[in-house]
């Protein structure tokens, strides 16, 4: 009994130490970790556009809300002398207005940021000579989509600090998102204004 399983042992030891020794022999070359981030850079502009169409969704929803809301305010407004707030009407409406206009509320905080309206060209050069200057452009453009993931959430975060229950999304969390998201949008523009403030030349 033992003996047969030793031999079966001896065996899947010789087939496996074969393949090892037979993957060495292939000639194929194998991408590195540069090429698989330009590859997957192929799927950043439909992301960019499921992120917009998203947001045009979202903001819609908010609208109706809103809508919702001043129904529920002025049936309260008729039964009671002191009626409910209008704050949270007019917060769901601004927000959604901002969510299904997202590229020009965008551009609208770019100017009251930066002072113009569309983000500068992505012209970072690393001087890093084993990082290519493709795979440099692949980096800055994920860090713009995620400024643009970042900048929804937070119109979402600031509709939602007007719930009954917001739960951790407060007000400084919400602008945290706005804020942070629209200067990593215009990831080149807010280095510079980095090495201006620091006084390091680019």
């Amino acid at each position: 009994m033992n003996s047969y399983i030793v031999k079966g042992l001896n065996s899947k030891l010789i087939v496996l130490a074969v393949c090892l020794f037979l993957s060495g022999c292939t000639s194929a070359s194998y991408p590195d970790v540069q090429q698989i981030m330009i590859n997957l850079s192929q799927s950043f502009p439909p992301v960019w556009d499921m992120v917009v169409a998203l947001s045009y969704l979202i903001g819609i929803l908010f609208i109706a809300r809103a809508i919702y809301a001043l129904k529920i305010y002025g049936e309260q407004r008729t039964m009671a002398s002191q009626g409910p707030s209008m704050k949270i009407p007019v917060t769901l409406f601004f927000v959604g207005a901002m969510l299904m206009y997202l590229p020009s509320s965008k551009s609208v905080v770019l100017m009251t940021i930066f002072g113009y309206s569309e983000p500068q060209p992505l012209s970072y050069i690393t001087s890093n000579p084993a990082w290519s200057a493709q795979a440099t452009q692949v980096v800055l453009q994920l860090v713009q989509l995620l400024g643009l993931i970042a900048f929804v959430r937070g119109w979402v975060y600031l509709a939602q600090t007007q719930s009954h229950n917001p739960g951790q999304h407060t007000f400084g969390k919400a602008m945290t998102h706005i804020i942070g998201g629209i200067l990593a949008i215009n990831i080149e523009g807010t280095r510079e204004v980095l090495l201006s403030t620091l006084g390091i030349s680019g």
